[in-house]
């Protein structure tokens, strides 16, 4: 985490202004923050198409939590329920360990249930994420991750395929899209792995989601706002130019 005063502290010293209340959280450091932010989880979504991150960069908004699949093999992800917003699925697990180890599956429906009173323990087998050429694909090529044609557990490869919208035959409480696993895990325990979008704290007393590592990133694409709003040329090349620097040195 960053405590969201350290960056403040960075931002104060850099525009020469520490004991002055020219620059306060409210008009000016809320509104950089949420830029910065948002520049940052555009880096990163960057990054993760590469495929150039490891896990520790983001371990402060990593999340493993379990549900229950429907009926249909399927997922949702609400986040008024599971009390985050979802950035991006890291992975989907089976055969999971919960702790308590002791717990009973409620009866499947049309709907998937996250299970908020129990933790991710272990898992035997992960799903491999198919394209939707793939996810056709498996219904008639066993070599397929996914394919149901291989009848022996320990001998397939389960696949899952992203978050959509298959709503028009049944219908959902809340969130419609929902990842969907094969071969079926209907009413079964599924884990998934993510990471959950990072937000900006509302008080200058929080922390940012992100780790200390990105700190001068953060920095520089809060100044860059600040530049930019105040029409300071010089130091919003400045930013600009560090702020490059530190993305090609991440990318």
């Amino acid at each position: 985490m960053i405590a969201a005063q350290d960056i403040v502290n960075r931002c104060l010293a850099a525009l020469d202004a520490e004991g002055s209340d020219r620059y306060i959280w409210d008009r000016d450091f809320i509104h950089a923050f949420n830029y910065a932010n948002d520049k940052m989880i555009a880096l990163f979504n960057s990054v993760f198409s590469a495929n150039k991150l490891s896990e520790e960069s983001l371990s402060e908004v990593m999340r493993m939590r379990c549900f229950q699949a429907s009926t249909h093999s399927r997922v949702a992800f609400d986040s008024t329920i599971v009390g985050d917003t979802l950035w991006s699925v890291i992975g989907v697990y089976l055969n999971v360990t919960t702790i308590p180890i002791s717990y009973t599956l409620p009866t499947a429906t049309d709907e998937s249930v996250y299970l908020s009173n129990v933790s991710f323990g272990s898992s035997a087998r992960s799903c491999k994420r198919l394209t939707w050429e793939q996810w056709s694909e498996r219904l008639r090529n066993p070599l397929v991750a996914g394919s149901s044609f291989i009848t022996t557990p320990e001998l397939s490869d389960p696949a899952y395929i992203n978050f959509t919208d298959y709503t028009g035959g049944y219908t959902l409480a809340n969130n419609n899209f929902e990842i969907e696993i094969s071969p079926s895990v209907a009413g079964q325990l599924v884990s998934i792995a993510y990471n959950k979008l990072p937000v900006v704290p509302a008080i200058v007393t929080g922390n940012l989601e992100f780790p200390q590592s990105v700190a001068p990133l953060f920095t520089d694409f809060a100044l860059n706002y600040i530049a930019f709003k105040q029409g300071d040329r010089p130091l919003l090349d400045i930013t600009e130019f560090d702020a490059n620097k530190l993305i090609k040195f991440m990318t």
